[in-house]
C-alpha cells in the first residue's frame, strides 16, 4: 500500500490474497509471472493532516 500524499509505503503479504490470484490466473488459462498488487491510501498521518487544513 503507497500513500498518495506522502508516499509512505507498507509491504503486506497476505497469502490468502496470493493464493486467489494465483487461482484465477490458472482459472483463465494464464500463467503467473510475477504478482505485484499495489494499493493506493491515504495515511493516518496525512488524513490527520488534511483535517487540521480544513478546520482551518
Amino acid at each position: 500500500m503507497i500513500c498518495s500524499n506522502c508516499g509512505t509505503i507498507i509491504q503486506h503479504t497476505d497469502s490468502k490474497i496470493q493464493y486467489y490470484v494465483e487461482d484465477k490466473s490458472h482459472e483463465y488459462g494464464y500463467i503467473m509471472q510475477r504478482k505485484d498488487i499495489e494499493i493506493s491510501i491515504i495515511c493516518p498521518g496525512c488524513q490527520a493532516n488534511e483535517k487540521m487544513a480544513q478546520s482551518g
